[in-house]
């Protein structure tokens, strides 16, 4: 049949006729002309664009779009999800499309009209033609119009539900990003429940995430590292990818030694790329925000090949704009491409690539001092850099994965990624020194360093999953092995004269230029190699009784130079220093032989609830470490038990999850004493394993459809720790982390007169934390007059932020099938707040005052 659209004229005519056939079939008793007209609908194609939801919800929309008669019974549908349509179809195309996966078909009547029965299941056993779909990603989100995910691939490889899977997890779905206009890596994590992050100051690490206390560090892209965890010197950049090339983002608290391996019991952040479509799709979005902030990008999928066996899909982001605070403004842009290829029946092979750039000044404001007293500062929020200030860097990334099938039982998949980070120009500039609260006068100096620095990720993973039928049950299985090597190196200059005193009654970052010249400071090159073997398996007990068992046995190395330190002009060098301008490569690290266990058990209360309970462990290197006897530390663990209940509702449309738990870490070092005669480069002296933390807590999480029309992704978390040994014993050990940690975002769908209306808003919340601080006393007879200054003894002070809600709300008003406009609000009622606590010295960072994003949407 020819392709054509309908013009308005002729909806018109035809709903004239179609109208007119209805009333005379009443008038005269005879439905000849709507038969006819319902014949006419048949053949007509036309374009829709209807989102996903409910399934009866959509099918009436399409009926009524079509202008088609549908009649179906409530039970047929009840509980089932549609799926998204977009594009120029038959009405029994367009039926077909929003029926696939339902087990539902059509039946034409006699009279042209439609109505739905279950479609024919194949004989008992007989088994289907094994068929591999390029498509067939389960844990994509895309085109759903859902806050939840059918499936999650982080914290295991079997494809297991939310419900299904025995750990506390929270997700935000591409539905959720688009709505909250997330575009950065950063502004994602910051919408996670449970998590913390903190900015480096000066050309230290960009950013730092806390999950229940712990630094988390692993950062995985579809289960493959692609960022440089806990090495000697972690530069930004890594983590900080566009997020218009990914699908959904995935988070799991809690130790992930099983697939992760070296790492604090915090957890990982797995982040799911985008994969090229069955049909083809194009979108386009176009934003203009606060402070000039301008931002577009286009996202194309397509068949390449005329029977689909190829797919491929290509994504490109630009954005540029200033801060809420002085800067020269930014560029950062995204390119992705990805090909899928159906090589038979049986394999897909996925090849793809991106390039993030970041050019321009730091996304992290500047480190602000306080006075003397402890006190915050009071300036305003824009106070910022100079305009040469500049944190630039691009991130190259390539993966492959091949997927064989060998039957509808087991399957092999391999990948290999490798990520590169390369240094722009990085030449940033650091407050510091407290200021006196009546001259506004600081005691110290505005340092400027420079970093050049680059990363190499290199992860290679390989697995074998199915299922078997022992014990009469279906049991799940997954093997595999992974490698991973990681390489980096800084070298760190500074200006040799530290720039003037501010004074901060009239503070310009202007005023200060670029430096004409830079010294060496230091230098460090480290490379880690880790690799594993993992096993782990799903059983079924007895009933509803079921059993998670796995392990994963591990080696550990880490080459470093130390810190190479280079000669000041007086040609010294640095005491703390590894090496002086002679930097040697050493062994710093070897651990192996590593086994940490993996076990739980899950109890269905019903068809809905599931109980569970969970003991997971982690390890974190420590050989570079040696007691006083001269012996190596060995490995702080963590070990985890969690506690929860999970619930399914609605075909899976809505989950829930409660989780309790409890984290022991023990054998972490403290140094003990010092020792003069110890003299083994790369190495420090003299620690004892004494330390130990405890964190406790509850987690709840509820996503999905509350609805068809409401959805709702909301998290909270209460975490209690505090340190077990040691002067500080029952002190909480990571001040930065709030105990209370909540966020929640939700969208409502309007229907009848205002269907083209969806609204949304949500809050971050948490309560108050503190940075450990020293601060000067008030002196009566200190200073130059004698007369009183803040120059006595120090004593120690905690500088607390205060507990804090930002309001975030959006508006979304659909025009037609293809396009549709967007107003987000971000910290709506204008909270003024600090981020980061530092210090009297430094790093006390401000958070984001109010800003706004008008957005335009098309898709094609």
């Amino acid at each position: 049949m020819p392709y054509f659209s309908l013009t308005p004229l002729a909806r018109v005519l035809r709903a004239t006729v179609v109208g007119t056939g209805i009333v005379v079939g009443l008038t005269s008793g005879s439905v000849a002309v709507a038969q006819v007209a319902q014949l006419q609908a048949q053949a007509v194609q036309q374009i829709y664009h209807i989102p996903a939801g409910s399934l009866a919800q959509s099918l009436n929309r399409f009926a009524s779009e079509a202008g088609i008669t549908l009649s179906f019974t409530p039970d047929l549908v009840e509980g089932k999800q549609a799926p998204e349509i977009s594009g120029s179809f038959t009405p029994q195309e367009g039926l077909k499309k929003i029926l696939q996966g339902s087990g539902l078909e059509t039946v034409i009547k006699s009279d042209g009209s439609f109505s739905l029965k279950r479609a024919p299941q194949p004989p008992s056993g007989k088994l289907s033609a094994v068929k591999v779909s390029s498509t067939a990603l389960t844990d994509a989100t895309e085109g759903s119009g859902s806050y939840t995910v059918p499936v999650v691939s982080v914290g295991g490889k079997l494809g297991e539900t939310l419900r299904e899977t025995p750990r506390s997890i929270s997700v935000i779905t591409r539905q959720q990003l688009d709505d909250q206009r997330i575009q950065n890596f950063y502004d994602a994590v910051n919408q996670l429940p449970g998590i913390t992050m903190t900015y480096g100051s000066g050309n230290s690490n960009e950013a730092s995430f806390y999950s229940r206390g712990h630094s988390l560090t692993n950062i995985t892209a579809d289960g493959m590292a692609i960022s440089v965890p806990s090495l000697d010197d972690s530069r930004g950049g890594g983590s900080n990818n566009g997020m218009a090339k990914y699908d959904n983002v995935q988070l799991l608290r809690g130790p992930d030694s099983l697939f992760s391996g070296n790492g604090q019991p915090a957890g990982t952040i797995n982040l799911v790329r985008k994969r090229p479509l069955e049909n083809f799709q194009a979108k386009t979005a176009v934003t203009a925000g606060s402070w000039d902030n301008y931002s577009g990008e286009v996202d194309v999928s397509s068949p390449i090949t005329s029977d689909g066996r190829v797919r491929g899909r290509a994504v490109l982001a630009n954005n540029t704009g200033d801060h809420f605070y002085a800067s020269g403004g930014s560029h950062k842009s995204t390119a992705y491409g990805v090909v899928d290829f159906a090589a038979g029946e049986k394999t897909v092979i996925v090849l793809g690539g991106s390039i993030d750039t970041q050019h321009g000044a730091p996304d992290q404001p500047p480190g602000l001092p306080r006075y003397f007293s402890g006190a915050q500062l009071d300036i305003h929020r824009s106070v910022g850099y100079a305009d040469w200030v500049q944190r630039s860097y691009d991130l190259e990334n390539i993966f492959a994965t091949v997927e064989h099938q060998f039957n509808d039982q087991w399957k092999l998949k391999t990948g290999v990624s490798r990520t590169a980070t390369n240094n722009g120009r990085n030449v940033v500039t650091m407050y510091d020194g407290m200021v006196d609260p009546v001259t506004l006068i600081g005691d110290g100096v505005v340092y400027t360093t420079r970093a050049d620095w680059n990363a190499d990720v290199e992860t290679a993973d390989i697995s074998l999953i199915g299922t078997t039928n022992l014990f009469n049950r279906e049991q799940k299985f997954a093997f595999g092995a992974d490698y991973a090597d990681v390489r980096q190196y800084s070298l760190i200059s500074y200006h040799n004269n530290p720039l003037p005193v501010p004074d901060w009654n009239d503070f310009n970052p202007d005023e200060f230029l670029y430096p004409s010249s830079m010294a060496k400071g230091w230098d460090n090159q480290s490379k880690q190699k880790q690799q594993g073997a993992y096993a782990y398996g799903y059983f079924q007990i007895q009933g509803a009784l079921k059993f998670v068992l796995g392990g994963r046995y591990a080696s550990y190395e880490l080459y470093s130079t130390g810190f190479n330190a280079y000669r000041d002009a007086n040609g010294d060098c640095a005491s703390w220093a590894t090496t002086c301008e002679s930097p040697i490569s050493i062994k710093s690290n070897d651990n192996s032989g590593i086994f940490t266990p993996y076990y739980g058990l899950l109890y269905d209360i019903s068809n809905r609830w599931t109980a569970y309970l969970t003991h997971s462990e982690s390890f974190e290197d420590q050989s570079t470490f040696y007691t006083p006897e001269h012996d190596m530390l060995d490995p702080t663990e963590g070990k985890s038990w969690e506690l929860g209940i999970k619930g399914e509702h609605v075909d899976g449309r809505l989950n829930t999850n409660i989780t309790f738990y409890r984290t022991d870490r023990e054998n972490y070092r403290v140094n003990v004493s010092n020792d003069i005669s110890f003299n083994m480069p790369g190495k420090n002296c003299c620690y004892r394993g004494d330390g130990e933390f405890l964190a406790q807590g509850v987690e709840l999480d509820i996503s999905g459809a509350l609805t068809d029309n409401w959805q709702i992704n909301a998290g909270y978390t209460y975490d209690d720790n505090k340190e077990e040994y040691g002067a500080n014993d029952g002190k909480r050990y990571s001040s930065n982390t709030p105990k209370h940690i909540l966020r929640l975002w939700s969208s409502y769908q309007f229907t009848g007169a205002l269907d083209k209306l969806r609204v949304g808003g949500g809050v971050q919340a948490q309560s108050s934390f503190y940075q450990s601080g020293t601060v000067n006393a008030w002196n009566p007879t200190g200073g130059l007059d004698g007369k009183g200054a803040f120059d006595g003894p120090a004593v120690p002070y905690d500088f607390t932020e205060a507990g804090r809600a930002l309001w975030n709300t959006f508006a979304e008003y659909r025009l037609d099938s293809h396009w549709s406009l967007a107003l987000n609000v971000n910290n709506l009622f204008d909270k003024e707040y600090y981020q980061v606590a530092g210090t009297t010295s430094g790093d006390n960072t401000y958070g984001m005052p109010r800003s706004w994003s008008f957005t335009v949407r098309g898709k094609f």
